[in-house]
């Protein structure tokens, strides 16, 4: 499954430079948002910060909802620093989602003995803290970081850099490493497959238009037909409020 940067939106800017890890597949985005190597190192350093603020957390005065409030901003802040650009694994949002299970269950004032002794599961503890999966933060980040890129003017370094491409430029044979646009594409698709039938149809290409985009650029068909109900995903990113409501309907689904 191949991903062109111009899959994207018309009119992108083509690309002359010769520095680039995967010319033509969204190679400037997989040379600039990356998921840190030491994805550990994120997780020490929020470590540190809940640590550090342990002492508030374990205040019976203060009600759950503050503590849950300020865990979000002070600690998740600093473990999903940068998510908004992370081309993210499966292995390393299992580390995340380890750590931040972790600190709910301390919030919650229970530990894994405790929880096993009274049944209760990870998400029973997570809407006693008034909190959702980590997967949740994750894609609220990226929606948020997308659709402020849609907006942007074309003349900003962002918006070059997501909708560009190198022209005549060829790539070795084989499936392409797994980059920021595979995990763009991917969201966009999910995101309109959670909006409701009306919501959905302003997503997609009327009968009389035509997609920009190579119809056999991409090696499975479902994949078009995927991105085919996508089509105008910049058109409904312009508008700030009803791109919050697409975001939102999308993340509902995720709890």
């Amino acid at each position: 499954m191949l991903v062109r940067a111009r899959d994207l939106a018309p009119g992108a800017t083509p690309v002359t430079t010769g520095r680039l890890a995967y010319p033509g597949w969204f190679s400037p985005v997989a040379c600039v948002y990356v998921w840190p190597r030491k994805s550990h190192s994120r997780i020490s350093a929020a470590s540190k910060v809940f640590g550090a603020l342990r002492c508030v957390f374990d205040l019976p005065s203060l009600p759950i909802k503050a503590k849950s409030k300020l865990y979000v901003a002070c600690v998740l802040s600093v473990a999903l620093y940068g998510s908004e650009g992370w081309c993210e694994t499966a292995a390393n949002v299992h580390r995340l989602s380890v750590f931040h299970n972790r600190c709910c269950r301390a919030l919650a004032k229970f530990n894994r003995w405790k929880q096993w002794k009274s049944k209760t599961s990870t998400a029973q503890i997570l809407q006693q803290v008034e909190l959702k999966k980590i997967e949740y933060y994750i894609d609220q980040r990226a929606l948020r970081w997308i659709g402020h890129v849609a907006r942007m003017p074309s003349s900003r370094p962002p918006k070059k850099l997501l909708f560009s491409w190198v022209p005549e430029a060829k790539r070795k044979k084989g499936r392409a490493q797994k980059h920021y646009g595979h995990r763009v594409k991917q969201l966009i698709i999910d995101l309109v497959a959670q909006q409701s039938a009306a919501d959905r149809r302003n997503f997609r290409l009327s009968r009389d238009e035509k997609p920009w985009w190579p119809i056999n650029g991409c090696n499975r068909a479902n994949f078009n037909e995927s991105w085919s109900q996508c089509a105008h995903w910049m058109r409904q990113a312009q508008s700030r409020t009803e791109w919050k409501r697409y975001t939102n309907a999308y993340l509902d689904s995720l709890v």
